[in-house]
């Protein structure tokens, strides 16, 4: 919780992402008002079916009475260096099960509930603490609704509101160093998000706000600072069977108070870049590989996972 920012780019990625959203929301120079975004190159036949799969945290693509049913496997991996010989490192095998349905048209609602190993190991002074646990992380739900379809002078906006709850093990528990599986604290976000489409192109983006309330733990209240959710991204559509994307996310965390006084230096810029291929295995059922980089200090060093998405029916 005494983590220095060591990377001052967020605002300017930030202010590159509103750029270039405003950029792809600007008509073309023979662009109807109303009209379909010029492709830039063949349409594939069945790119829906692929765009949803990728877009699928980025749109709302599911008609009323239609599941996506997703597990997936993850590893995580994390390390924090504090002094030569003082470390703190987290491994993380994750399990989470999404399902994504259809409420009606232009609105959709999602549950997510992830199952954890976790494997924590802290040295400080020469003493080597270590401990692994399997267990229920922190579970999210949510809806996403249409704001606005995608046309030639706007892009397709969409907007989302997920609850995070503390179901995870309590990160406040015994002498800090247990193997963790959630933040400890209920959590609500908000987020606007945009997709612009240039087949066989898709751009998308999104900036959002998180809220985590404070509680009390150890005798000590604690409360969170505020946080600023940005990200974008790019998918290209190979052929009718397998798509390529990637996205770019940060978050920027305010300093933490505790029992009222800010703890300065508290605040951190997790920043991680993300590439993945959406492929259809059989109608219906996709395979996505993954691997997330984190690019500065305050985030993990790396996701590695893989998801298999069923539509139902």
């Amino acid at each position: 919780m005494t983590r220095t920012i060591k990377s001052s780019a967020g605002p300017w990625l930030l202010f590159l992402f509103i750029l270039l959203g405003l950029a792809g929301a600007a008509p073309g120079d023979d662009a109807a008002s109303n009209g379909p975004l010029e492709s830039l190159g063949p349409k594939p036949e069945d790119e829906e079916d692929l765009r949803s799969v990728f877009l699928r945290d980025a749109s709302v693509i599911l008609p009323r009475g239609t599941w996506d049913l997703e597990v997936g496997l993850e590893y995580r991996r994390a390390k924090t260096d504090e002094l030569p010989f003082d470390s703190d490192l987290t491994r993380q095998v994750r399990l989470p099960l999404t399902a994504r349905f259809g409420i009606r048209k232009g609105l959709e609602g999602i549950v997510s509930v992830p199952l954890i190993h976790s494997y924590r190991e802290v040295s400080e002074g020469g003493t080597v603490d270590s401990d692994d646990e399997f267990g229920l992380g922190d579970v999210t739900t949510g809806v996403s609704f249409q704001i606005m379809k995608e046309k030639a002078s706007w892009p397709e906006l969409l907007g989302t509101v997920q609850v995070r709850a503390p179901s995870g093990e309590d990160p406040y528990r015994g002498d800090g160093t247990e193997p963790l599986f959630g933040s400890g604290h209920w959590a609500l976000a908000a987020s606007l998000q945009w997709v612009r489409t240039a087949d066989p192109l898709v751009l998308f983006g999104g900036i959002g706000y998180l809220h985590q309330f404070s509680r009390h733990a150890n005798g000590q209240k604690y409360e969170p600072g505020p946080g600023l959710q940005y990200s974008m991204g790019l998918g290209f559509s190979v052929n009718d069977d397998v798509s390529l994307s990637g996205r770019f996310a940060g978050l920027l965390q305010g300093n933490w108070d505790v029992d009222g006084e800010t703890v300065e230096g508290s605040s951190y810029e997790p920043m991680t870049l993300r590439v993945a291929a959406t492929m259809r295995c059989r109608r219906n059922t996709y395979i996505e590989p993954e691997v997330t980089f984190g690019l500065n200090d305050d985030a993990p060093d790396v996701f590695v996972g893989v998801a298999l998405i069923r539509r139902v029916p």
